[in-house]
């Protein structure tokens, strides 16, 4: 009671651990360098910021795979525009409840991974990275055999664990 505060209780602790140790050993191996840089939203990593529209989510999604030490996979980069929320009012945004508004990933086809981006991000440029990394993430653990103790439950927070392995945790934060 009057210990030290836990951020996390200790399963959790004890899963996240677990989990990155399971990823440190199945993909250090894979990547040229075995240290991996802290990616920051700024000029050092991402310096093509005159850029705008496709144009600018191309870039984007290149240093996104090159920053993963993906940059070798044959990716294609979808638009797929959502419907976004409408601000009625200062306090009232009419929010839209679209069916495929979860859409995020598409199995690899044709030989290419396709990563799907919304237009709209592109003025949120941390938001597009975090998308990316995390489909990237997907289809990386896609790549390796899984424990028989993971669970499909688990692979949403495997991707952000993935995206932290591959340097981009702030973006999750």
């Amino acid at each position: 009671m009057f210990g030290k505060p836990r951020l996390v209780d200790k399963h959790t602790e004890a899963w996240v651990f677990d989990r990155f140790e399971w990823i440190l050993d199945t993909f250090s191996r894979q990547k040229t360098t075995y240290a991996t840089d802290l990616v920051l939203p700024n000029a050092q990593f991402f310096p093509g910021n005159n850029l705008s529209g496709e144009e600018k989510a191309i870039y984007i999604c290149r240093a996104v795979a090159r920053l993963c030490h993906l940059s070798d996979w044959p990716i294609r980069l979808e638009n797929r525009s959502r419907n976004q929320p409408t601000q009625l009012s200062t306090f009232v945004i009419l929010q839209p409840n679209d069916a495929t508004e979860n859409e995020t990933f598409d199995e690899a086809s044709e030989g290419l991974i396709t990563l799907i981006y919304d237009p709209y991000s592109l003025s949120r440029p941390v938001e597009l990275i975090s998308g990316l990394v995390h489909q990237l993430s997907w289809h990386l653990l896609g790549t390796a055999e899984w424990p028989e103790e993971f669970t499909a439950d688990e692979e949403g927070m495997l991707c952000d664990l993935t995206g932290i392995y591959l340097g981009f945790g702030v973006f999750h934060a």
